[in-house]
């Protein structure tokens, strides 16, 4: 198949595109345009069928020498798991743009499977993963500066980009549910070696949108693309106070007393209905959206509504209509919040807060599809990440397979945990969900 140019979707006129929708193209629609109407009605209203997802890293299950995929995915049946955020690591499958490791490939296939066999539904992700023009992949939030005349470097990047959704959803079209990206405005976006504005970082996200896009639906129009999550780098609404490194903060631009994520979606929409962007039709960019409410310390129900229903309402504001929502990581870690309660221990806050989450979601937030757990298993192999032990303990289970070097501890103890034990927060999601079984099918007695 022809490989699309993205520079060829940058010289179609706003205009010609809306004569198109207004009189029909004589011999058809370009192939290439992949009309919002043709998904809205699917993707207005949640199925109410996927609520209770979870984020189950596939290197988990893919890379680790010891960890069971099918012992893991019956655990995440008997939680009463609905849908897995599945991470595919899509550099050690494509290592090149014209390479595929057939081995990695195969064994991705069989954990797809796998979950489906277990009545799992997924959304896959490649995260922030580029391949660059070295021929390595790189997971960087180093990006090119937005150029886009013929043969420039960004423009090819674009077109690698898409090839590469093309690829990748193409090869594993047992999936339909596609996130594009990860949290694509979190601090510590770089671009030729300095901080790039968050206007500046939208611009080049609208564009990844739309070869994503256009990649995923080249490869199969029924896949679904959903909006990489936005996040709040303070936690659910506390973004637009300041109050974290004021050179971020300055560089947000006049959308900065709105908060990070809906200062970000407005500058998405405002580029898209300014035309200068292939097509006006936003579901050619995201068919649905998605977000990381993180609240870290605490969870209180009526704020946490308000809140997301905030980011909710600029979306259908802009959109004039509703628009299905993902909530693809939320979660809280051992390691951050600390109980004050002589009577609970953090873990048992957390079982509760579980329990709340799922439960306001279901009676208060309608427009939300899924709510994954960030994640499944606690992973020692991230003590570095972020330089806080706290990083490595979100997991609902301790870690099966912790290293040597880094053991897994009960919090606020000296007592190494026993691999792959279910927390408190695990019976709790159960119970949510509905699950039945045991939980105990990933604990080892000796490391």
């Amino acid at each position: 198949m022809k490989k699309r140019s993205v520079k060829i979707f940058v010289r179609l006129q706003t205009a010609a595109l809306l004569l198109l929708s207004l009189f029909g193209a004589c011999g058809g629609e370009p192939e290439h345009v992949y009309r919002g109407e043709n998904y809205r009605r699917e993707l207005e209203t949640p199925t109410g069928g996927n609520l209770y997802g979870m984020m189950y890293i596939a290197e988990e299950g893919y890379s680790v020498n010891g960890w069971d995929y099918k012992k893991g995915m019956s655990l995440m049946k008997n939680l009463g798991v609905q849908m897995i955020r599945l991470s595919i690591p899509a550099g050690e499958m494509f290592p090149t743009m014209t390479s595929r490791n057939e081995e990695k490939i195969s064994l991705m296939h069989e954990i797809i499977a796998e979950a489906h066999a277990d009545g799992i539904e997924l959304i896959g992700t490649f995260g922030n993963s580029y391949l660059r023009d070295t021929g390595a992949w790189t997971y960087s939030s180093a990006l090119p500066r937005r150029e886009l005349s013929d043969g420039s470097y960004y423009q090819n990047w674009l077109e690698d980009y898409e090839e590469n959704w093309y690829r990748v959803t193409a090869e594993f079209s047992e999936i339909d549910l596609w996130e594009i990206g990860n949290e694509p405005n979190f601090v510590g976006n770089y671009l030729d070696g300095g901080l790039m504005t968050l206007e500046e970082r939208a611009e080049i996200y609208t564009d990844e949108l739309y070869a994503a896009s256009s990649g995923m639906h080249r490869a199969d129009k029924s896949n679904i693309s959903i909006m990489g999550a936005i996040t709040e780098p303070e936690g659910l609404g506390n973004s637009h106070k300041g109050s974290w490194e004021s050179a971020h903060y300055e560089l947000w631009g006049r959308y900065k007393e709105q908060g990070r994520a809906i200062a970000f979606l407005n500058y998405i929409y405002d580029f898209i209905d300014g035309g200068a962007f292939p097509s006006p039709y936003y579901d050619d960019y995201f068919q649905c959206a998605a977000w990381h409410p993180y609240t870290f310390y605490d969870f209180d129900a009526d704020y946490f509504a308000e809140e997301n229903g905030k980011i909710y309402e600029t979306i259908k504001t802009r959109e004039g209509k509703d628009k299905r929502v993902y909530i693809t990581e939320f979660g809280f870690s051992d390691g951050m919040l600390i109980s004050d309660d002589p009577n609970k221990s953090s873990q048992e806050i957390i079982a509760e807060y579980t329990e709340e989450v799922f439960e306001t979601v279901k009676t208060r937030m309608p427009y939300v599809e899924t709510v994954c757990i960030f994640r499944a298993f606690n992973d020692t192999r991230d003590r570095d990440w972020g330089g806080e032990q706290s990083l490595t303990m979100y997991g609902l289970f301790y870690d099966p397979n912790p290293s040597a070097e880094w053991p897994d501890y009960i919090p606020g103890t000296d007592e190494e945990a026993v691999p792959g034990a279910p927390k408190p927060a695990a019976y709790a999601y159960q119970r949510a969900a509905g699950g039945n079984g045991s939980l105990e099918l990933m604990m080892k007695a000796e490391k």
